[in-house]
């Protein structure tokens, strides 16, 4: 019995204590709001706090109550705590410069120490934040923040920095500072942030200089960066941006040529280096070395932009290398150069890129074995039904020989069957589909003549060909209804050589195959053009 009256003394105290714990939770609570700031009642909602700092800037960009509502915000950035300075500060940051009205009260955000409460650090961090959107207007806060500087937090140093850095050429107090930062502090974050800020002070590279050769990259490549901000055209400063260009970091040295092309043709001096950095591992390395070179010395390699066309084929982006195209086939580059170029977008991954490629083939109207063959692997293999079509369009328009083309007949997609038809008897392009050459001759032979004529052994027309051993028929643009015979002549000074053997060329094979199609074709459509095609050339004397 007196075992169960102890046990229920215990649990009656139990209780009594829990129910004062409980008593005194509601009454600090109670008292807490009771002795709360009218603004920070007003930040209370039913969501939690809601920064009503925010709905008053808004109202600022509309330009509503104004002075009302810069004398709140200056009240928020002074409450009590710092959950409403904090967000008061954010919310002051998407106003920019205009919000210089608020500047002396984010001074005193910044300067409040309140160390009894660890979380005021994100105050002074928004305000920090809040004076760097300001910009050159807030310069009155550059004492403040050199005091920052010394923190011991790294978080607030940082943006000590930032904030200075964005101020700019006002800050310039905090140069000396900076510069020691750069020199000394154990953080890569803030040595680099350091460089920035002294960049953005029109500081001359040299206040920076040893962070060109710091161990963390991210600062080599601000050192190299920022170096141009105040002087462009310095030969010591191009001399270390020269030797950027041979960084192990590819972030370093493209930093490096987009610096030498702002400096211009000053840079000159650093022409050799960016010449062997345009055979540098890296796409985007190679593409800034390619521009600079275009502003610095465009001379210094002659095929320069074909080579900066030619890389950007390389391009992750599918925009940009079917841009590269475009402008290699607009007429401003020699075609004999863009062609060998585009062919290799023929392999492109992306099917939207073949395309474009196979069209500008044709539309360049290079007619070479290059270009012939790579326009016919892929009429047979490409996967794109599409691409395979415009390869046979090109085909056609560059005077491919109906035997090239035929292999398009036997494609499994009618459409692609439909244009290697129109190919064969296009009306754009000359009749005669081809080409012949011959071997060369002896050292002595001095060139070579075609003759040609519409009666086997007579040839009253020639047409001297040099050294060249290959000759092209639809060069001579000769009526399309008629058969013509060939042979080639050599000649030296001592005259000329007998005739070869004589090769005839007429029309009749392309109505050979299109009588193929008319046979073995199942589509009606492709049978109709076909039949089309074939009194093209029968009855109408050709295309």
């Amino acid at each position: 019995m007196m075992d169960n009256a102890c046990q229920r003394k215990k649990c009656v105290r139990r209780m009594v204590l829990i129910a004062g714990w409980v008593l005194a939770i509601i009454g600090g609570a109670l008292s807490c709001s009771s002795v709360r700031t009218p603004v920070e009642r007003e930040g209370v909602g039913a969501g939690g706090i809601t920064p009503p700092a925010a709905r008053l800037v808004q109202e600022l960009k509309a330009g509503k109550n104004e002075p009302v509502n810069r004398q709140l915000i200056i009240d928020y950035l002074g409450s009590p705590g710092w959950i409403i300075p904090r967000d008061t500060a954010i919310s002051l940051s998407d106003l920019g410069p205009d919000a210089v009205f608020a500047v002396p009260a984010l001074i005193g955000v910044i300067n409040g120490e309140k160390r009894w409460s660890r979380h005021y650090k994100k105050a002074q961090k928004e305000a920090m934040k809040a004076i760097g959107s300001i910009g050159e207007k807030a310069a009155s806060a550059v004492p403040s923040l050199i005091r920052m500087l010394d923190h011991i937090d790294p978080g607030l140093r940082k943006e000590a920095i930032v904030a200075l850095g964005q101020i700019g050429v006002p800050a310039r107090d905090s140069a000396g500072r900076l510069k020691e930062i750069c020199q000394t502090d154990s953080a890569a974050l803030l040595r680099r942030e350091a460089v920035v800020a002294l960049g953005r002070m029109k500081e001359p590279f040299l206040a920076f200089m040893n962070a060109f050769t710091d161990a963390s990259p991210d600062v080599r490549e601000s050192a190299v960066a920022y170096s141009v901000a105040c002087e462009s055209a310095s030969p010591p400063l191009v001399s270390l941006l020269s030797v950027a260009l041979s960084d192990q970091s590819a972030s370093v040295r493209k930093a490096a040529c987009v610096s030498l092309e702002k400096i211009g043709a000053l840079a000159r001096s650093a022409s050799p280096r960016l010449r062997v950095t345009l055979d540098d591992g890296d796409y985007d390395v190679r593409k800034a070395a390619m521009e600079a070179l275009m502003v610095i010395d465009p001379g210094a390699v002659p095929d320069l932009r074909v080579r900066l066309l030619a890389n950007r084929l390389n391009d992750p982006e599918r925009k940009e290398r079917r841009q590269a195209i475009f402008t290699l086939a607009g007429g401003s580059i020699n075609p004999a150069q863009a062609a060998p170029v585009i062919i290799r977008a023929l392999k492109d991954r992306s099917r939207s890129v073949r395309l474009e490629a196979a069209k500008a083939l044709g539309k360049l109207g290079v007619r070479s074995d290059e270009v012939v063959q790579a326009l016919t692997e892929s009429l047979r293999t490409d996967v794109s039904f599409q691409v395979r079509s415009e390869a046979a369009a090109s085909l056609g328009l560059l005077g491919a020989s109906g035997q090239t083309l035929e292999t398009g007949l036997k494609d499994t997609v009618p459409f692609v069957r439909l244009k290697v038809l129109k190919a064969l008897v296009n009306s754009d392009a000359p009749f005669f589909r081809g080409s012949f050459s011959w071997e060369a001759g002896s050292p002595d032979v001095a060139g070579y003549l075609v003759c040609y004529g519409m009666e086997a052994g007579k040839y009253p027309y020639c047409a001297d060909m040099g050294t060249r051993t290959e000759f092209r028929v639809d060069d001579l643009k000769l009526p399309k209804d008629k058969t013509y015979y060939f042979v080639v002549r050599a000649y030296n000074k001592a005259g000329k050589s007998l005739v070869s053997e004589e090769l005839v060329m007429s029309q009749a094979h392309v109505a050979e195959i299109i009588e193929k199609v008319m046979t073995g074709e199942a589509d009606e459509r492709v049978k109709k053009e076909a039949e089309k095609a074939l009194k093209k050339i029968i009855l109408q004397g050709g295309p």
